[in-house]
């Protein structure tokens, strides 16, 4: 007993037999994504998400940037590059440790600032910060502020 014609079982004639409880009525398909859409307009309903609910209706909405240690627009070097290793001073097992600087500049163009680097290189971290921090200094110190 099938709900719809059998097209493999033939009753010699070579034509589908009929099912026995009789004719197809199902004729539509159901798309699920397209009754997903239509049921996000609906407001508070079984179905409706925290998103598509009217303000103060639902629960509180908390969004936040995660930013992973290892990608490349993280620029706080300490010793990791973007492949996870140690080593990515310019010699092999060397650590690069990077200070940023901005300052105000009336003579660049864009936003009036400009930016310095002071980077320092050792085996150690503590060690590439020491160097780094010393090129501030000299950065600093010919800049006059100190």
């Amino acid at each position: 007993m099938g709900l719809y014609n059998n097209p493999n079982d033939t009753d010699g004639s070579g034509s589908p037999v009929d099912s026995t409880i009789g004719t197809q009525f199902r004729t539509d398909h159901y798309q699920k994504k397209a009754l997903i859409e239509i049921r996000k307009e609906q407001y508070f309903s079984p179905l409706a998400d925290v998103v598509s609910m009217p303000k103060h209706f639902g629960k509180k909405i908390k969004r936040y940037h995660y930013l992973p240690i290892l990608d490349d627009a993280n620029i706080n070097d300490q010793g990791i590059d973007a492949a996870g290793l140690t080593g990515n001073g310019t010699d092999e097992g060397t650590v690069k440790s990077t200070i940023i600087i901005q300052r105000p500049d009336v003579t660049s163009t864009g936003n009036g600032m400009v930016w310095e680097y002071a980077v320092g290189e050792d085996i150690t971290f503590a060690d590439s910060l020491t160097a780094a921090e010393s090129a501030a200094m000299d950065i600093f110190k010919a800049l006059g502020v100190f």
